[in-house]
Parts: structure tokens; C-alpha cells; sequence
């Protein structure tokens, strides 16, 4: 007796269902495939069109980044790469998470390791620690900290732009100003001159 089959839709609703699901493996190659996964399922959009989407909020060298994942975004560019193209935030919220966990574990010290030893006063604490350099930082954290630079000089580049166009349009007004008050002197003038001649036709 033949094996009836699903029909095609059903099958085609479970090959979606498990595509949309991250495959085993390291948590940075799950991220990997869930943002093409979600870029692909969006139309892949361009990387402008993606920071437009975002309100500028970042820039498309961002937006690319964030697709090539070359190294973990930044938490905040992730976000609103995701909510750019729809998706949803808690998932890849929580996939950034994992991957910071296997990236940069957060390892707690032994507990004798502080017992018994008296507290040191925070002032003799803060004179032992050294200044941070970037040779204290890991590739993603530097990666993170570049991104931040530029999304700040963008920002600022934005203001600049928005100051001086208030400048010039002060400038223009100013001008019109100027244009209209010699326009009224002018007319004054020769207002002036109208009643001086009337003047002398009267006496």
C-alpha cells in the first residue's frame, strides 16, 4: 500500500522552519548564519540601504560589517541591523550573548583567593592598577571600540553638516535683510525727494 506524502506546502514549511534554526555548532558560526539567514529572508538589501533603514544610526561600513561577521559585532550595530531587516531582537540578542560567553568567558576567581585577606582601601587599589593600553584588548574588543570611533566621527561629521547649512541659511536671511532695508532707504529717498518738490510747488 502506497506511503501517502505530505502535501507540498507542509514540506516546504518544515524546510523553512529548520533553515531558520542555527546549526550545531561554535556559537560566532551560529550567529554567521542567522544574519545571512535573516539578510537573505530580507531580500539582501545593500548595506546602505540598511543604514538608511536605521535612520542612519549606522553607517553602511557598519551594516557590512555586521553581514560579513568576520569578527562579533558590537552589541548596539547588531541590534539595529535586526531590526532593520525585521527580525527578532531577543533571538540574536541572546545568540551576541552565547557568543561573548565562548569568545571572552567571564571566569571568577577562587574563593580563597579573597578569604582572609584584609580589604585593601580603594585609593591603594586604584594607584597599583595600570593604564589600560590596546595591547590589554582582544580583536573583537578593538574591533568594537574602531566601530565606536567611527560612529562618532559620523555623528559629528552630521552635526557639522547641520551647523554650518543653519549658518548659511542665517547668512542668506542676513543678506535679504540687508537687500530689503537698502530697498526701504531707497524708497525714502526718493519719497523725500517727492515732498521737497511738492513743497516748493506750494510756496
Amino acid at each position: 500500500m502506497p506511503v501517502p506524502h505530505p502535501p507540498a506546502d507542509t514540506e516546504r514549511g518544515t524546510m523553512a522552519s529548520a533553515a531558520s534554526q542555527p546549526p550545531p555548532g561554535p556559537a560566532p558560526a551560529r550567529l554567521k548564519y542567522r544574519i545571512e539567514l535573516l539578510h537573505r529572508q530580507a531580500g539582501e538589501p545593500s548595506y546602505r540601504v540598511i543604514a538608511q533603514r536605521t535612520g542612519t544610526a549606522i553607517s553602511h561600513a557598519t551594516a557590512g560589517k555586521v553581514l560579513r561577521c568576520e569578527t562579533p559585532p558590537a552589541r548596539g550595530p547588531l541590534e539595529l541591523w535586526v531590526e532593520a531587516l525585521g527580525g527578532d531582537r531577543e533571538e540574536f540578542r541572546a545568540l551576541w550573548v552565547a557568543v561573548r560567553d565562548e569568545v571572552s568567558p567571564l571566569v571568577l576567581p577562587k574563593p580563597h583567593a579573597w578569604e582572609g585577606e584584609p580589604e585593601e582601601p580603594l585609593s591603594a587599589v586604584m594607584e597599583h592598577q595600570q593604564p589600560l593600553s590596546t595591547g590589554d584588548l582582544s580583536i573583537p574588543e578593538l574591533d568594537t571600540a574602531e566601530e565606536d570611533l567611527h560612529e562618532r566621527a559620523t555623528e559629528r561629521s552630521r552635526r557639522e553638516g547641520e551647523t554650518r547649512k543653519e549658518l548659511l541659511r542665517a547668512l542668506g536671511t542676513r543678506a535679504d535683510l540687508s537687500d530689503h532695508l537698502a530697498r526701504l532707504h531707497e524708497q525714502l529717498g526718493h519719497e523725500r525727494g517727492r515732498n521737497e518738490e511738492l513743497s516748493r510747488q506750494v510756496r
